[in-house]
């Protein structure tokens, strides 16, 4: 009964030891904010505007995922707060065409059939120095795919980066 009441004192009190929930964040952790702009903004949202919303989600999941990342960087709602600023641009996707049955004169009609390959587009700025620049995240199978394409390219992008990153915090 004693560790009992222990145990939950210590979780009361926010001690790491007993808690299981999330850790604060570090100011060592370069501070990302992720979004797509129709989304954000309460405009009516179009297929392309829910699109682009899906893959802001999937590349925040994708940031988040991993301990490594997690030491490196932080995701916040607010804009403001952030070291980099991350935008859902775009994305595509397209299907490659495979030579198909001879046509006319020996040339051969391309047929659909061929792998699929997605492509998650996004712009990554630093408001602080006024730097940006566009990361494409590329996958065969899924927009996730593309998403966590896109966010270890950015992760490598934050590592290249860090002392300049944290350089520039107000």
């Amino acid at each position: 009964m004693r560790h009992l009441a222990a145990a939950l004192v210590a979780v009361a009190l926010g001690s790491p030891a007993a808690s299981a929930g999330p850790r604060q964040a570090s100011t060592d952790l370069i501070r990302l904010h992720v979004f797509a702009a129709e989304a954000d903004r309460g405009r009516p949202v179009d297929r392309e505007a829910q699109a682009r919303a899906d893959s802001a989600g999937d590349l925040r999941e994708a940031l988040a995922d991993g301990t490594e990342r997690r030491e490196l960087m932080a995701l916040v709602d607010d804009r403001g707060q952030a070291d980099v600023v991350i935008e859902v641009l775009r994305r595509e996707q397209q299907m490659t065409r495979r030579a198909g049955t001879p046509g006319n004169l020996g040339s051969r009609r391309m047929e659909p059939g061929g792998p699929t390959t997605r492509r998650v587009f996004v712009r990554v700025s630093v408001p602080a120095v006024d730097h940006e620049e566009e990361i494409e995240g590329v996958d065969a199978s899924s927009w996730r795919g593309a998403a966590d394409d896109a966010a270890a390219t950015i992760e490598a992008w934050i590592r290249t980066n860090l002392d300049a990153l944290r350089s520039t915090r107000r």
